[in-house]
């Protein structure tokens, strides 16, 4: 049961560090084990064991103050980033804004498609665009890192290489998708940097609450200080994290350090709000006949979050950005 963090040296990838439960100090993992969290992931099975039985020791007497401003993305760059669509009405809902119909293979074959992952962002670093033209959007997600994974991977077995949990803030230009899309050659100047959770924790952190491949627990997401929603992200995940390893493992391994998306945590329930702006557009639409809420203006703030039902405390940590423009 650990939960690790990278802060900011100066150096491209950060210092890994280990967080105790509440999230409020911190450790630095000893050089002998690692100094960076890809350095741990490639040594995993060997280094590992003797990180958590320093964890399972000390953490309760951690002495150096957590300060979120100085840290990074867990992996503050990564081999691969894959995102998800694994939520059902998320898809359909999306599709409908932008006058698109879901696949035929809705319920079939997952929907992936491989993003950035030389820049992500820290939990706190503004989203820099050029203009609010461009339809800027928060995605609150989960995410998973894995360690190497050979190609041909069946659900059955995928629980085995999964290392560390996640949420994310996969920020998408709305209004620069459609023209992109019709391309038929993907994502790639609307998917900017991904930004993600201060913290990244282990499968036993969560307890109870991981089953069967999906995070059973509410993303809370806060526009401007405002409640903006809160649905759940394990039931509706129609495809779980171990068939979205099952299809990218089809013709590729995946190596040490490689992060899968959910893709925008989604409920049915509209009492539970949404996880992009999108969506809740779309719903908008459908329920009066115009679009009310507008995308992120410069200035505009995002928070991101997950709570631990046991006892309250903030399981990643907190994603709180500041979206402003880029001169």
């Amino acid at each position: 049961m650990v939960k690790l963090a990278t802060i900011r040296n100066g150096t491209r990838d950060g210092r890994l560090i280990m967080v105790n439960h509440q999230g409020t100090h911190f450790e630095y993992v000893p050089e002998t084990i690692a100094t960076t969290m890809q350095n741990l992931l490639d040594n995993w099975k060997e280094k590992y064991p003797q990180l958590e039985q320093i964890y399972k020791e000390k953490s309760n007497d951690f002495k150096l103050p957590l300060d979120n401003e100085d840290i990074a993305a867990p992996l503050p760059r990564a081999y691969e980033w894959i995102d998800g669509s694994a939520y059902i009405n998320h898809i359909v809902l999306v599709r409908k804004a932008r006058n698109s119909e879901p696949p035929e293979t809705l319920k079939t074959d997952p929907l992936v498609y491989q993003g950035g992952s030389g820049t992500f962002l820290g939990p706190k670093d503004v989203i820099e665009h050029f203009s609010e033209d461009f339809g800027i959007d928060f995605e609150g997600e989960v995410a998973v890192i894995v360690d190497d994974v050979p190609m041909g991977t069946k659900k059955e077995d995928a629980y085995k290489y999964i290392r560390l949990v996640m949420i994310c803030n996969d920020v998408s230009l709305r209004n620069l998708i459609p023209n992109e899309l019709a391309k038929q050659f993907g994502f790639f100047v609307s998917k900017p940097s991904t930004a993600f959770s201060p913290l990244a924790v282990t499968l036993d952190e969560l307890g109870e609450y991981w089953k069967e491949g999906r995070l059973h627990l509410d993303l809370h997401s806060y526009l401007n200080g405002k409640k903006f929603g809160d649905p759940n992200a394990g039931p509706e995940m129609f495809f779980s994290f171990y068939d979205l390893i099952q299809h990218v493992c089809q013709t590729r391994s995946l190596t040490a350090g490689t992060i899968i998306g959910s893709g925008t945590v989604s409920n049915e329930d509209r009492t539970r709000g949404s996880s992009c702006i999108a969506e809740k557009r779309m719903i908008e639409k459908i329920e009066t006949g115009t679009f009310t809420t507008p995308f992120m203006k410069f200035g505009d703030e995002i928070e991101l979050e997950m709570f631990d039902p046991r006892d309250n405390s903030s399981i990643f940590g907190k994603i709180k950005q500041q979206v402003k423009q880029r001169k």
